[in-house]
């Protein structure tokens, strides 16, 4: 079995020998999103096509293919949600239609 989405990349990161630190000055992400994402803590990252995002300037700085990178997290962890709406719909047959 090949190691999880996180593991390959902290595993890249130590072979390039970058601390968190370098990374999170070469990527301007946050040194804690990017422990969340090796420890496969997707759930304390933003959804959608942020996380999609902080992957694939992950993988560019170590070293791997971004989209292979971003393939891998959707097969582990599913297709994500899909984005909420941003204003609410109108009521149909609300009393103000009429």
């Amino acid at each position: 079995m090949s190691a999880s989405v996180g593991a390959e990349l902290r595993q890249a990161r130590e072979r390039a020998h970058l601390t968190l630190q370098d990374l999170s000055a070469r990527t301007k992400i946050r040194a804690s999103l990017l422990e969340a994402i090796e420890r496969d803590q997707f759930e304390r990252l933003p959804a959608g096509l942020l996380t999609r995002g902080f992957l694939r300037a992950y993988a560019r700085e170590v070293g791997l293919d971004p989209e292979s990178i971003v393939r891998q997290y959707v097969s582990e962890f599913g297709a994500e949600q899909a984005p909420t709406k941003t204003r609410p719909e109108p009521e149909p047959d609300s009393e103000w239609s009429q």
